[in-house]
Formats: C-alpha cells, sequence, structure tokens
C-alpha cells in the first residue's frame, strides 16, 4: 500500500527504539513519524497487509487492537481505452491472491468476469455491455478508487476482406454510434465513402487510390482496432 495511516493511543514512548507496529500480524517497514509525545505514529501500510487489527508493540508488550480495513487500490489500467472485448490488466496492491466470488470488478457498473487474478494485477476482458466510466475493484464489500476507461467502437468483421475499388463492404462491430456525425471509416488511412451506419453495422464503398491496409473507424475521435483488407484488381470479363 502507498498510503499513510496515523495512530493515535498513549505509552508508546517518546521514540520508536525496538517497538513495532502490524497490521494484521504483518509488520511495518515504513515508519514516517513516531510522535514525542508518546501518543501519535505515522505508518505507511504494509504491501502484504491485510484486513485486521493494528498493533503497536513497546517493551515487548503488545497494545489493544484496532480494526483497521484495507482497501484494494488500482494504480494503473493497461490502457485507458479500448473496444469491448479488449484484454486490460488492472495493476494496483491488496486484490488478494486468490479472486474472490461475486462480482470483483466493474466497468461503469457493467460486471466483468477476469481472466488472470494475483494481489497485484487482474486481466479482464471489457464486457460486452459496458459503457464509459470508472473501473473498480470491490472485495468483502470494500470499493477501490476508480480509474476512468473510454469503451472505443470496435470492429468485429468484415463481409468481405479483399475486392475491388467501389465495391460495397458491411463493417460489423460495437459501440459505432447511432449516426454517422463526425465519425469516420479509413482505409490504410484513405476516407471510405459511407452507405449507411447504424451502432452496430456500416455500410462503405472501397474509395478510388486506396492501398490494401486496415480498416478503420474513429468515433469520438477515438479509433477502434483494425480489421485487414486488401484492394484486389477490377473484375473483368475476357
Amino acid at each position: 500500500m502507498s498510503y499513510q495511516v496515523g495512530i493515535t493511543g498513549t505509552n508508546f514512548g517518546s521514540s520508536q527504539g525496538s517497538s513495532t507496529v502490524t497490521f494484521n500480524g504483518t509488520p511495518v517497514t515504513i515508519y514516517v513519524a513516531w510522535g514525542a509525545s508518546g501518543k501519535s505514529i505515522t505508518v505507511k501500510v504494509p504491501a502484504a497487509a491485510t484486513t485486521g487489527n493494528v498493533v503497536v508493540t513497546v517493551g515487548g508488550v503488545a497494545s489493544n487492537g484496532v480494526a483497521f480495513t484495507v482497501t484494494p487500490q488500482i494504480t494503473s489500467l493497461s490502457a485507458s481505452s479500448g473496444p469491448v472485448n479488449a484484454s486490460i490488466t488492472i495493476t494496483g496492491t491488496g486484490f488478494g491472491a486468490n479472486q474472490p466470488g461475486g462480482t470483483p470488478v466493474t466497468f461503469n457498473g457493467v460486471p466483468a468476469n477476469p481472466t488472470g487474478w494475483t494481489d497485484a494485477s487482474i486481466v479482464v476482458p471489457v464486457p460486452a455491455s459496458a459503457t464509459t466510466g470508472p473501473v473498480i475493484v470491490t472485495l468483502s464489500g470494500v470499493p477501490s478508487n476508480s480509474k476512468t476507461f473510454t469503451v472505443t467502437a470496435g470492429v468485429t468483421s468484415l463481409s468481405l476482406t479483399q475486392g475491388p475499388v467501389q465495391m460495397g463492404i458491411v463493417i460489423t462491430g460495437t459501440n459505432l454510434g447511432t449516426t454517422q456525425g463526425t465519425s469516420t471509416v479509413k482505409l490504410n488511412g484513405t476516407a471510405m465513402p459511407v452507405v449507411s451506419w447504424s451502432a452496430t453495422a456500416i455500410t462503405v464503398q472501397v474509395p478510388a487510390g486506396a492501398t490494401s491496409g486496415n480498416i478503420v473507424v474513429t468515433v469520438s475521435s477515438h479509433a477502434s482496432n483494425g480489421a485487414a483488407f486488401t484492394v484486389s484488381p477490377a473484375f473483368g470479363c475476357s
């Protein structure tokens, strides 16, 4: 854990000396301050701490214990945006060695199903119905801090993966937006004429001068994943 905790009490001694503080049995390694009045101690919560009693031991004699709840803390996301089903790694502390039951991870309130879990990281796909908002890890009813994740457009398939100029293609995806508005579709950087647009499907044409590469949909300035398309010679009869 990276956060500090102040402990208030009596008879702690004017300096630390050989005295110790433990969190549910885990010793503190970083002491920020030990009050000369013998009434206050400031420590950093140890990385391996778990929920339980905080105990101060002075001269080999342990104090009473005061309950302290270790909350999960998110320090970063491997990506701050991405499409549905993208795999995201949540890095932090206090997640526990094993994944608990229930719904420990949510994307803007939508439950997610982690595929990997350690005390310091969680691997989780963005759930199908997720929307932009906070990612939160909740353990034993205690929520972590949050990190904002933006759910972007995602291309799931193309009706054709190759074809000539002017060929019509249907792009199937998620979070494409109900209307085009300022959104764009490009093939290897070249804008594609749009025939129709819906939240799950866009019909476009292969533009003149286009070259083979990825088809990318950009919605609200966020680019989707790319889907490979090969521009082939025009059909002809001989």
